[in-house]
């Protein structure tokens, strides 16, 4: 498993390279069909986030979903420590599931639902999980930035990562460009909560829509079709 460690637009001491190094080796055992883990450090200039001043994401890349997390803090290792404690609980979580997806499965195979089961549908999500592993290697790039906030407006191929200011203003916006994914609700919301984000886009399978599944209050979501 590939460890990168990286800065986004500042430089990263050799100390906290290998001291993230050294604490993410324990994954190799935990993650043995991960591919890689990904830090990358990167700071806040606005003066009145000067408490978490230092962000640290934490992405693994696998043959299944992105997950990641990420922290701030004024402090980059504490910061990185806060996204491990994070991270670490998203990837229980994910055991959790894939354990009971595997124990309904066992007891469908044994009980009168044996007949039911689908050898096309499995072939198609694994087809699917190597393609989105495929495409998150991808994204891994380093973003980047132009002057010119045209580059907004004009095509971008699957992966690219574009930022740019708008006009003379200080607001800065980054452009990602994904491959859509056809997907359930329900998939869709694993999916978000996995990289610990409050909203996913997506194409729904059922629909065919672009759709985005977003996070309301407590344990409730909404989705968003775009017809």
């Amino acid at each position: 498993m590939d460890i990168i460690v990286k800065g986004r637009h500042t430089y990263v001491p050799e100390a906290f390279r290998e001291t993230v190094t050294e604490k993410l080796k324990k994954f190799e055992t935990i993650l043995p069909k991960a591919q890689a883990m990904e830090v990358e450090i990167s700071h806040e200039n606005n003066p009145k986030l000067v408490d978490q001043r230092i962000r640290v994401e934490i992405t693994v890349i696998s043959s299944g979903p992105i997950i990641r997390a990420e922290a701030a803090n004024n402090e980059a290792l504490t910061a990185f420590d806060s996204a491990l404690e994070k991270l670490n609980e998203r990837l229980r979580r994910a055991r959790d599931k894939a354990k009971d997806h595997h124990f309904n499965r066992t007891l469908s195979a044994k009980g009168e639902g044996a007949d039911s089961f689908d050898a096309a549908k499995l072939e198609a999500e694994l087809k699917q999980e190597a393609q989105l592993a495929k495409t998150s290697a991808v994204l891994t790039d380093q973003p980047v930035t132009y002057a010119d906030e045209s580059i907004l407006e004009a095509l971008a191929s699957i992966g690219e990562t574009v930022e740019a200011k708008l006009g003379s203003s200080p607001v800065t916006v980054r452009k990602k460009v994904h491959a859509a994914e056809k997907l359930s609700v329900a998939e869709a919301i694993e999916r978000m909560e996995l990289v610990g984000h409050d909203f996913y886009a997506f194409m729904h399978e059922s629909t065919g829509r672009m759709a985005v599944a977003y996070r309301r209050h407590g344990w409730k979501y909404g989705i968003i079709e775009l017809a």
